[in-house]
């Protein structure tokens, strides 16, 4: 996600911040200065942003730490207009794991909103249901807990409208996946998603409310992707390594020098090559790295023989795309060679198969 900045790095995981998350700001201002509301109340709202967005990014960060507990990584957190956003490295088959990721977000917001409840009974002077004017967002400071507490609240429920990407579209398709197929369950949650989106869009309409319609035409697209992707996913774990090769693709052989090498790259743009014995027998795999660092070395007329790794590492034309996907998880490898009656036949690439599944590309 482009224009992005990074604000800090906590528990390993980058919190970064949209470029269009000031348009909020404005926004807020602009409704300010339309209703009359002075500087203090203005003030008061920009808080009230920073507040909001405070529990934002501690939802966003109980989703993290749950998944990584079912060794998920997090690649960052963004903050953008309408929210936030936990980027996951992936998202678990098992719908029990799904479950508890989803729904770890809301849980909190409802810690924080517990926390803010014991406080409210246990000063005096606070109530749970403080009296806000117009012109200013928080009557006097005591407003402050209440106003968390059920900011918090709001958040939790909101979260679990059954609509994706909202938590409580996962936890949807998760509980539906203990009993039917994973596609057939995102199909029925996407459908129920956008049949809520529409109520969204109908009501910002109606009653002149363009953020509801806004979110709401978000929600409607979003929860279509989500079904196209994940029915894609499915298909590309019903191919096999014959469907998904690349049978063209560049031989180098053990007397090829670095220099060959270069060459090689600058007329397909390819990066890794298989090495090959004069019997075309495969030796190994040239890495991208091992490339570079001949380079760097100014070894540009040694024998590629001195840099190829001597993996044996091939699948064959049977293998399945979940077992290739397993095999670069467990391993570093760039490529895979589909190995069939004695040659090797083809290719696949370790990010051709990141990009089909993280994109939920048609093969």
């Amino acid at each position: 996600m482009k224009g992005t900045y990074t604000l800090s790095r906590f528990a390993g995981i980058p919190l970064r911040v949209h470029w269009s998350f000031a348009l909020i700001f404005l926004w807020f201002a602009y409704i300010g200065y339309d209703k009359g509301m002075d500087a203090t109340g203005i003030i008061w709202s920009f808080i009230f942003i920073v507040i909001l967005f405070i529990c934002v990014v501690l939802h966003e960060y109980g989703h993290a730490l749950v998944a990584r507990r079912f060794n998920i990584s997090t690649r960052d957190i963004i903050l953008l207009p309408l929210g936030g956003l936990a980027r996951l490295a992936g998202m678990p088959s098992n719908p029990t794991h799904e479950l508890l990721i989803a729904i770890a977000g809301p849980l909190v917001n409802l810690a924080i909103s517990f926390i803010l409840c014991i406080l409210i009974f246990i000063i005096p002077g606070i109530s749970f249901f403080p009296d806000v004017n117009v012109d200013q967002l928080f009557g006097q400071s005591k407003d402050l807990i209440p106003i968390i507490f059920w900011l918090n609240i709001g958040l939790a429920l909101f979260n679990m409208v059954p609509a994706f990407p909202m938590d409580g579209g996962r936890v949807l398709r998760a509980s539906l996946s203990f009993f039917i197929p994973r596609v057939k369950a995102t199909r029925i949650a996407s459908l129920t998603g956008q049949i809520i989106a529409l109520g969204f869009v109908l009501t910002g309409t109606f009653y002149t409310r363009p953020i509801l319609a806004l979110i709401g035409l978000f929600i409607f697209f979003t929860a279509g992707y989500e079904y196209r992707m994940i029915k894609n996913q499915q298909e590309l774990l019903d191919k096999t390594a014959s469907q998904l090769m690349m049978p063209d693709f560049s031989r180098l052989f053990v007397f090829d020098t670095i220099r060959v090498v270069m060459q090689k790259q600058f007329e397909t743009g390819e990066k890794n090559f298989l090495v090959f014995d004069l019997d075309r027998g495969y030796k190994g795999m040239l890495s991208a790295n091992a490339i570079i660092q001949a380079i760097n070395q100014e070894l540009y007329n040694a024998p590629v023989a001195d840099f190829i790794t001597p993996k044996k590492t091939f699948i064959s034309p049977k293998t399945s795309a979940q077992e290739i996907l397993q095999i670069f998880k467990d391993s570093s490898l760039p490529m895979l060679p589909v190995h069939s009656k004695g040659e090797i036949i083809g290719i696949i690439y370790r990010d051709q198969m990141r990009n089909y599944w993280s994109q939920g590309r048609r093969t």
